[in-house]
């Protein structure tokens, strides 16, 4: 497929709007960090002590590991889509 035009992208932009779009993503990402912080704290406190524990040891390494390197094995094997 041909290339996006180069106009489109962020750093064409003047230097406001670059700083504008900057600080959006960086709110952006502290508020779902903060929500994120704030769904998983409540759901340590309604489960039983311990449990939520033992459910973040045991369930969230294996995943991630796995989603990190299928991201990683993608970025050579289809090296174009990553452009």
């Amino acid at each position: 497929p041909p290339r996006p035009d180069p106009a489109m992208l962020l750093s064409a932009k003047d230097d406001a709007t670059q700083q504008l779009v900057f600080g959006g993503i960086c709110g952006g990402i502290a508020v779902g960090t903060a929500l994120c912080v704030a769904g998983l704290s409540g759901l340590e406190a309604a489960l039983p002590a311990g449990w939520f524990g033992a459910w973040r040891d045991f369930t969230w390494p294996l995943p991630l590991g796995l989603i990190f390197a299928a991201a990683g094995a993608a970025h050579f094997a289809l090296a174009d889509a990553f452009i």
